[in-house]
């Protein structure tokens, strides 16, 4: 079969389209892939320039913090203020200026401005800034700014918890606690409390032992952090759940949302001494170099009476006690402190007490006692009744917060903060009203952050009274918790054989009440807002680098 001349022209012709069509597919296909290989390429150069300004900060963070372990934090944070003496310190990681300018911000070099805006005695804020910029043969320049948030802080470490002992927290019975607990060995949770009623220690007698409510489970609404090489995180005794040792959370309240955890961080022990000279700001050789109680009471007594640098004023009992700076104890009686004080010097003038100090309050919470000034009490303390506390008192003696009522003042974030270098005690006798769980009820007994350096054991009982807290407790030595849960028919019992009966009783007469979250006896609830108020804020002696994330910034 013959094929014509036009049928031959129009194969050519569809071959020829079919070949250009193709040809222009393979072209397209050819500019894809190489415009997403350049792509690719800048990808690989944006994600090149991130990471190399992450390490750079990184390395910086490395020098800075170990700047800040070669120094107290009195020493680092003069130094910081002084870039001429500071900058040769960081070595070459960090080069320190007065204001960030991004446009003509070096390449690859990390700077760091000191943010002053928001500095205090016990906080310093900085952030650091690297400019890192690549551009690779005809790709686009490609230019990133990166900030980062870092703080320089000796904010003692237990005002971060509502709860904690540089040794042991013990928990006896079932307490309710709403906040973080730290405890350098492992926690000890038992359903047996000890008993302190009218004064006398039950926790040797038999009657201890008539009371022990298995059922009745601490609550922990937040993270128990324990710092210790064993493998056991908790010791648990007496209730049912011991047993299970594979799952030791069954111990406390399926309500709260608690956590126990090993902690690697390094923990920084509260430096009672520094704290207290740096208060002072006493001058050599008169600073604090025994820690013992003794001593220290005895090494501020020489140095108030040898030198001039505070008046000293030897009047027991005062009317206006804002105009004084030292009152000293009259023939060994303890000086008493019964109407408001406040200061009308600097904000952070403290009023020394070289003896011992009673602040008694026989006002109601209407109108209680109002203590708005530092106090540094060389002695023993002993507050009672309802007082208002806007302060931060040392005390070198022992403490006893008895039948005490402590709340900060109204428009207030400010409250107590008492750091005792000797044992505390807080003691509520036969006081049995009732008290809701921290969420419906603002008011607490105790609104204060209270420490003890003291090596001694300290004990709070929710027993034979109830006691509610906002704030926190932290102890140099173990700290134990004993707590009863359930609702008493009386509000007051002559003997404390009535008082475990009628224990006993409330538990099995009225069980849905019992097992109410609001039937519980002690009650502590962390309140971070102390932690805002630099003014009552002690200082610790090392520092710790606290580090935000990242930022990145579009030029």
């Amino acid at each position: 079969m013959r094929i014509s001349h036009s049928e031959k022209g129009y194969t050519l012709l569809f071959v020829l389209v079919t070949l250009s069509v193709l040809s222009v597919l393979a072209l397209a296909t050819i500019g894809i892939s190489l415009q997403s290989s350049r792509l690719t390429e800048i990808r690989e150069t944006d994600i090149t320039v991130n990471q190399d300004a992450k390490n750079k900060l990184k390395e910086a963070l490395l020098q800075l913090d170990a700047v800040t372990k070669k120094f107290d934090s009195n020493a680092l944070f003069q130094l910081i203020s002084k870039p001429t003496e500071f900058q040769p310190l960081l070595g070459n990681k960090i080069k320190i200026i007065d204001q960030f300018n991004q446009e003509k911000a070096p390449t690859n070099e990390v700077l760091l401005l000191w943010n002053k805006q928001q500095d205090n005695n016990v906080l310093k804020t900085l952030d650091l800034y690297i400019v890192s910029t690549i551009k690779k043969g005809d790709q686009p320049r490609i230019r990133k700014t990166y900030s980062q948030r870092v703080y320089l802080s000796a904010i003692p470490n237990f005002l971060y918890y509502v709860l904690g002992s540089s040794s042991k927290v013990t928990l006896q019975g079932s307490p309710y606690i709403t906040g973080n607990i730290y405890s350098k060995q492992p926690l000890k949770v038992t359903a047996t409390p000890d008993f302190k009623y009218k004064e006398v220690d039950d926790s040797l007698s038999e009657t201890r032992k008539m009371y022990r409510n298995i059922s009745a489970h601490p609550y922990v609404n937040g993270k128990i952090k324990v710092s210790t090489n064993e493998k056991s995180l908790l010791h648990c005794s007496d209730f049912l759940e011991c047993q299970d040792t594979s799952n030791h959370s069954k111990v406390f309240r399926a309500s709260g949302k608690t956590q126990l955890l090993a902690i690697n961080d390094q923990f920084i022990d509260f430096d009672y001494l520094f704290s207290l000279n740096d208060f002072l700001s006493l001058p050599s050789p008169y600073n604090f170099h025994d820690g013992t109680l003794e001593n220290v009471q005895s090494q501020l007594s020489t140095a108030l009476s040898q030198n001039n640098f505070i008046p000293y004023i030897p009047k027991g009992f005062l009317d206006d006690l804002s105009k004084e700076k030292l009152v000293k104890s009259k023939n060994g009686e303890p000086v008493t402190i019964a109407s408001n004080i406040s200061t009308s010097l600097s904000s952070n003038a403290p009023l020394i007490i070289d003896g011992d100090l009673n602040i008694y309050s026989t006002g109601t919470s209407e109108n209680p006692l109002i203590v708005s000034r530092p106090l540094i009490v060389n002695g023993d303390l002993l507050i009672q009744g309802h007082v208002e506390f806007s302060s931060i008192i040392f005390s070198l003696g022992k403490s006893t917060l008895q039948d005490a009522v402590i709340q900060k003042p109204q428009n207030s974030t400010n409250s107590l903060v008492l750091l005792s270098k000797g044992p505390v005690l807080i003691n509520r006798i036969n006081s049995f009203k009732p008290i809701q769980n921290s969420t419906a009820n603002p008011l607490f007994d105790l609104e204060a952050f209270i420490y003890s350096d003291s090596p001694d054991i300290t004990k709070i009982f929710g027993v034979g009274s109830t006691l509610s807290l906002k704030g926190g407790i932290f102890t140099k030595g173990e700290l134990e918790l004993n707590a009863y849960r359930g609702t008493f028919s009386k509000n007051d019992f002559t003997n404390r054989n009535d008082l475990i009966v009628e224990m006993v009783k409330g538990e099995q007469d009225d069980p849905a009440t019992f097992k109410s979250d609001n039937a519980d006896r002690l009650q502590l609830d962390y309140d971070a807002s102390v932690l805002k108020s630099a003014g009552i804020m002690p200082k610790n002696k090392y520092v710790q680098l606290f580090v935000e994330s990242p930022k990145i910034q579009i030029p």
